[in-house]
C-alpha cells in the first residue's frame, strides 16, 4: 500500500498530528467523534493545515487530496472527510492511486510542466502563423 502503515498505525498517526495541529483531544479523534465536534471553529483553515500535516508526514501534497475541480471553500467543507476513519480511508485510496499512476509512468503535471506545455502550443500558433503569411 505504498509505503503507509497498517489502518490503525495509520489513524493513530493522523490523530497525533492533527491533536498537535489543531490542538484538540487525540483520543476523541480515535473514537471517530467528528471533526467539527473535536476541534473548535473546524473550518477550511484547519482542514488546509491537517492536509499540510500528512503531506509532511506521508509525502502526500494538498494536489494530490483534493479533487482537481474544487474552487471554493465550502466545495473543501463538503469533500473533506468528517471524522478519523474517512480521513484514513480516503489517504489510502490517494496512495494506491498515486502508486498506480507513477508505476503506470504518469506524474500530475507541475507548474513547470505546464507552463513549458503552453510555451510549446505559443511557438505552434507561432509558427503556423508565419506560415500562413508566407
Amino acid at each position: 500500500m505504498s509505503g503507509l502503515p497498517d489502518r490503525e498505525q495509520l489513524r493513530v498517526t493522523l490523530a497525533k498530528v492533527i491533536a498537535e495541529t489543531c490542538r484538540c483531544d487525540a483520543a476523541a479523534l480515535l473514537r471517530d467523534a467528528p471533526f467539527t465536534t473535536v476541534i473548535e471553529n473546524f473550518d477550511s483553515l484547519y482542514m488546509l493545515e491537517i492536509m499540510l500535516g500528512i503531506e509532511v508526514e506521508y509525502g502526500l501534497s494538498a494536489d494530490d487530496l483534493l479533487p482537481r475541480d474544487y474552487t471554493t471553500s465550502e466545495e473543501l467543507a463538503e469533500f473533506f472527510p468528517t471524522n478519523l476513519t474517512e480521513l484514513a480511508e480516503h489517504i489510502e485510496k490517494v496512495a494506491e492511486r498515486k502508486a498506480a499512476n507513477e508505476a503506470a509512468g504518469i506524474h500530475p503535471p507541475t507548474p513547470e510542466s505546464v507552463e513549458a506545455e503552453l510555451r510549446r502550443q505559443i511557438e505552434v500558433e507561432e509558427q503556423a502563423q508565419k506560415g500562413e503569411r508566407v
